[in-house]
């Protein structure tokens, strides 16, 4: 596997200013689109709008002390949850265990459109330089119940992660700007917002994001 790849924000390609009502959607991954005029002050009353079937129960074990940082499922039903350590599920196969050949431990993971799966978790480099957040790319082309790591990126300092879509981009916040940068393409690009519209757009790319993981599941 090659050296791990460094996340480079490039801070010349911005926009000025985001209008969170004209985010754009995926139309095919939802039965009724969102709106978002009160998102701010009643979050759960947008949930009735989408419709959702019931399909199947899977039990989740682990450390009944900690609770589920991230969960996901796949279009070929492979659900991946975090309880402090990652854990990935094939409903397909009876819920058999499919483990990890790195890190297992983190705080985010979703699956994309090529069926890849992505967990970003904090890793321990060195006592002088401290911990780096990493974004680790697995294959799902299982061997041996096991899951292989494709690639890896470190995102710098001071950025935090909001979350990464479907289409691999990743979002980004540091300061007052929210950031955008794609896995592919390694091109980002910087959003301006205040206070105000900065927590707006978080809540509306975390809410989407959320939303594609789970829906993209038939």
């Amino acid at each position: 596997m090659d050296d791990i790849s460094v996340i480079e924000i490039n801070d010349d390609a911005d926009i000025d200013k985001i209008d969170v009502d004209k985010i754009d959607v995926d139309k095919n991954d939802v039965d009724k689109i969102f709106t978002f005029d009160d998102i701010g002050d009643k979050p759960h009353n947008e949930m009735d709008k989408v419709q959702l079937k019931f399909h199947q129960t899977v039990k989740i074990n682990g450390d009944s002390k900690y609770e589920i940082d991230s969960l996901c499922v796949s279009d070929d039903k492979k659900l991946a949850y975090i309880k402090y350590s990652c854990s990935v599920i094939d409903m397909n196969n009876k819920d058999k265990k499919i483990t990890l050949d790195l890190d297992n431990y983190g705080f985010y993971c979703t699956f994309n459109l090529k069926g890849e799966f992505i967990l970003c978790n904090e890793e321990f480099v060195h006592i002088t330089f401290g911990s780096h957040k990493i974004i680790w790319i697995y294959s799902t082309q299982t061997k041996n119940s096991k899951w292989e790591c494709k690639r890896f990126y470190r995102i710098p300092e001071d950025y935090e992660l909001i979350s990464i879509s479907k289409y691999d981009n990743v979002y980004l916040v540091s300061n007052d700007y929210i950031y955008e940068w794609n896995i592919n393409t390694e091109k980002s690009v910087k959003i301006f917002c205040n206070n105000k519209d900065k927590n707006k757009v978080i809540n509306i790319i975390k809410l989407f994001s959320t939303q594609s993981s789970m829906l993209n599941y038939n």
